[in-house]
């Protein structure tokens, strides 16, 4: 098995970053449906699809890099440089940790704009926090080990991985768990346990990122992507590349909440002008 995921890592790279570009972008063109929504999930929900389409990208960064590697042409040299790979997996587990805290804070209260700004600047702020962590690992590493570029940029994909991604993904998977109770209390059952799923789909997610490519410090050197291939028999990108899959299903069926939210309004908005209207004539008789 493992051999038969090795031929063809190609395809997996393709459709992992495929889930994610699609998820970004189903949530992107259904931006429109939620922009009044009361539901708290929505003021966090574009930041949700920065991180599918910047993630997806960076996925489709390696696949190119394995195509290139195979022998293909015309492939711009700028497009297969590590620092690109690396600052979209930076930016992607950022818009993440930010989705993540400005929906937890919506979750902590009954938000109006003013409160939605702070709840913004908040989330900046522990995205920024998040980010200088980063920052001062990858020097901390650089002034320990003294690496060459190559060798360094992979250790600040690991370090990426470990301050960003494991946390952003829990952060995420934590808020939409939370928001999932609000479906349930207004009857929307359905809707709760896709986005039940997803978080659960992010969470597996998340803890999987710390099975990075192997670098020249611990625990990388130990916990990596190769000992997950010995344990389980098949790469750590296709267990990810599962997990992107189901978390894209859950949050575009979870999307159709605000259609339906839409449709009640709807449906409210004519039930109160019949009533008016039979009000008006029986005032009028």
């Amino acid at each position: 098995m493992a051999e038969f995921f090795a031929r063809n890592i190609v395809v997996v790279y393709f459709f992992y970053g495929l889930a994610f570009f699609s998820m970004g972008l189903a949530i992107w063109l259904a931006s429109a449906r939620f922009r009044t929504s009361e539901f708290r999930l929505a003021g966090a929900l574009l930041f949700l699809a920065g991180f599918g389409i910047v993630h997806g990208l960076q996925e489709w960064h390696d696949m190119f890099v394995h195509i290139d590697q195979g022998g293909a042409s015309n492939i711009p040299g700028w497009l297969l440089l590590p620092e690109v790979h690396l600052v979209h997996l930076v930016l992607s587990f950022l818009l993440l940790v930010f989705f993540g805290i400005r929906l937890l804070y919506a979750n902590r209260r009954e938000i109006d704009d003013d409160q939605a700004k702070n709840g913004n600047r908040l989330a900046l702020l522990g995205a920024g926090a998040f980010l200088a962590l980063w920052g001062l690992s990858v020097i901390a590493t650089w002034l320990v080990y003294r690496p060459e570029r190559l060798p360094m940029i992979n250790a600040a994909d690991v370090l990426a991985r470990y301050t960003l991604g494991v946390t952003g993904a829990v952060i995420a998977a934590w808020a939409i768990w939370l928001e999932q109770r609000v479906f349930k209390r207004r009857g929307m059952g359905g809707f709760g346990r896709a986005l039940l799923g997803a978080a659960a789909a992010l969470s597996i997610y998340g803890l999987g990122q710390i099975f990075t490519q192997p670098s020249f410090f611990f625990p990388s050197t130990v916990l990596n992507s190769d000992l997950f291939l010995r344990l389980f028999g098949f790469p750590v990108q296709v267990l990810r590349a599962a997990m992107a899959v189901l978390m894209a299903v859950f949050i575009i069926r979870a999307l159709s909440v605000f259609e339906i939210e839409n449709q009640q309004r709807l449906d409210e908005a004519r039930a109160a002008r019949k009533a008016a209207r039979e009000e008006a004539l029986r005032v009028q008789q």
